[in-house]
């Protein structure tokens, strides 16, 4: 909106251009309303900056490699993570991502990255360690700019356990034993289980007995 004053003075006329900012131009607005009554409100042509109201995504949101060979299909989901961004505002807001404080493309993914239509979210696939980094969107129109919930995206890994030998530990019958374990480097923090080898290769039994139990430390009671 420019508005337009005249000052005279000294027999000469000036007119000279005046830029309304847009917190003034809503004021404006507000000061029009009070003449009329609700129903004669078109509210779709009231200038509004821009509000998300997307489902919040999480702090952090882990990912496999699309190169890595999985069959867990909890697991297959990993290989593709959706980060999401909508916006309402008058006029509709337009997005830009953010990757670690730098402009992220979306546009310089194609193949990998999948719009939403009529959103800033996008569907993220072919994932590869380098796109590990803080995201972040902004939604923009004429009367403001609007600063989503920064997400993280993190590749998940977990190492080997370091082979070891058999050991057999002789117990009197009666008395107890605990056994610490010590899980390899990961990302994120693994959970751990223990399991009963059964009499057959490859076979494993879950662990329901009452007298043995596990604690957070991964020690194993009996």
């Amino acid at each position: 909106m420019v508005t337009h004053y005249n000052c005279k003075g000294g027999g000469r006329s000036l007119e000279r251009p005046f830029a309304v900012p847009p917190v003034m131009r809503l004021s404006l607005w507000l000061l029009l309303l009070t003449g009329y009554g609700a129903a004669d409100v078109d509210w779709s042509q009231i200038p509004t900056p821009p509000v998300f109201y997307h489902v919040h995504n999480e702090p952090i949101l882990y990912y496999t490699l699309d190169s890595k060979t999985i069959t867990e299909a909890h697991l297959e989901n990993l290989k593709e993570r959706t980060l999401r961004c909508a916006a309402r505002g008058n006029p509709p807001p337009r997005y830009e991502w953010r990757k670690d404080d730098k402009p992220f493309l979306l546009d310089m993914y194609q193949g990998r990255v999948a719009k939403v239509p009529g959103e800033g979210s996008f569907v993220f696939s072919k994932l590869t360690e380098s796109d590990q980094g803080v995201y972040q969107c902004f939604a923009i129109n004429d009367n403001g700019t609007a600063l989503s919930e920064k997400v993280k995206l993190e590749h998940t890994w977990i190492n080997r356990f370091e082979p070891l030998p058999p050991e057999t530990v002789e117990v009197e019958l009666g008395g107890s034993y605990s056994r610490n374990c010590t899980p390899p480097d990961s990302n994120p923090k693994p959970r751990v289980y223990w399991i009963l080898k059964g009499n057959e290769e490859g076979v494993f039994d879950s662990i329901n007995a009452s007298h043995i139990s596990s604690n957070e430390q991964v020690r194993l009671i009996v």
